[in-house]
């Protein structure tokens, strides 16, 4: 679902995916989230929030949750961005640390938080 105004361009995500089970069942995990993005003259803002929810692969339940926010400042040809990522993920003397942890599901878990673009 995507929606845009003016300067401000907003889409929402919600995903369900499963998981078979050793039972036959499945264990689903759902994951929803918005991204926000404004563009006005040199600069560009971004911001996503996202939350994951339901079982992972040994029907632990989870509930866990991803932020990220960047933004980019257009300079003649010189292009600035940073931007920061979190996602939330258990601690060390968790039972389960997986289970606090945030799947990026098919994407990377490598980030590049600072980049100049010539």
């Amino acid at each position: 679902m995507n929606k845009q105004w003016a300067d401000v361009e907003a889409s929402a995500l919600f995903l369900t995916d499963g998981f078979e089970s050793q039972s036959g069942g499945a264990n689903l995990r759902y994951t929803y989230g918005t991204h926000l993005h404004y563009s006005k003259q040199n600069w560009q803002v971004n911001g996503s929030a996202y939350l994951q929810n339901g079982d992972d692969v040994t029907r632990q339940n989870i509930s866990v949750y991803m932020m990220a926010i960047n933004g980019a400042y257009q300079l003649g040809a010189l292009q600035f961005k940073v931007g920061y990522d979190y996602l939330s993920g258990g601690s060390a003397d968790d039972a389960n640390p997986a289970r606090n942890t945030f799947h990026t599901l098919y994407a990377t878990t490598n980030f590049t938080v600072i980049w100049i673009t010539f």
